[in-house]
């Protein structure tokens, strides 16, 4: 298999962006991207479903249940966190130590990779019920 220069720039950027977000300081910015990127995923998703056709369909599709927990998630993690600006205990996440914002940003993370697992297995199965599906028509 051989890959173009298009698709190694764009793992490229990806990687580099997860390494920013998870390990460069300061700690607060990278864990406030992490959680934009929660808040936005699964209207991307539920989106992607409905306007893509073909493998990227497939890939939303495949994700789409990881995108559910993680809505789910969003609600939890919002109502916490409303109860927590009463009590002013949002901002101690300013105070942490490092190290613990950068577990917990590699917590965050996990469930997106997940998705992105499901989602490329359900494009490969999709590319390959298409390929199938040719080869029995010829």
């Amino acid at each position: 298999m051989q890959y173009n220069i298009r698709t190694l720039l764009i793992v490229t950027a990806l990687a580099a962006t997860l390494v920013w977000a998870i390990f460069v300081p300061p700690q607060w910015a990278g864990w406030i991207a992490i959680s934009a990127l929660y808040l936005l995923a699964p209207s991307l998703t539920l989106a992607s479903i409905v306007y893509y056709r073909g493998p990227w369909q497939a890939f939303c599709i495949g994700a789409a249940p990881w995108m559910a927990g993680i809505a789910c998630f969003d609600f939890i993690y919002v109502v916490g966190v409303i109860r927590q600006l009463n009590g002013g205990g949002w901002f101690e996440m300013f105070s942490k130590p490092d190290d613990q914002v950068i577990l917990m940003k590699i917590y965050l993370t996990v469930p997106f990779l997940m998705a992105a697992g499901s989602g490329l297995l359900a494009m490969f199965i999709r590319t390959s019920a298409d390929k199938s599906l040719r080869q029995d028509r010829h």
